[in-house]
């Protein structure tokens, strides 16, 4: 577990280097980190599974729709 955390630790890291981290989600973060550590804590481990996952896949909408707002000339759709 401690390498998997290890490896989507440095994505995370290498993410926040290019793109840094909104103020808004940084709170939100924070209160997500507390409330999986607090099911790891009391043993609630599918529990802190799920918010983990739900954590990860929020944060990897936040990064791309900033990335996609600051490069938007590179997306577009057809009309």
């Amino acid at each position: 577990m401690l390498e998997i955390l290890g490896s989507i630790f440095e994505r995370i890291q290498m993410l926040r280097s290019i793109e840094g981290v909104s103020g808004e989600r940084v709170g939100v973060a924070l209160q997500q980190h507390a409330k999986i550590f607090e099911c790891f804590r009391k043993g609630l481990y599918p529990e802190a599974e799920q918010m983990l996952c739900q954590h990860i896949q929020e944060s990897k909408k936040d990064i791309i729709n900033r990335i996609k707002s600051r490069f938007q000339i590179l997306y577009w759709t057809k009309t």
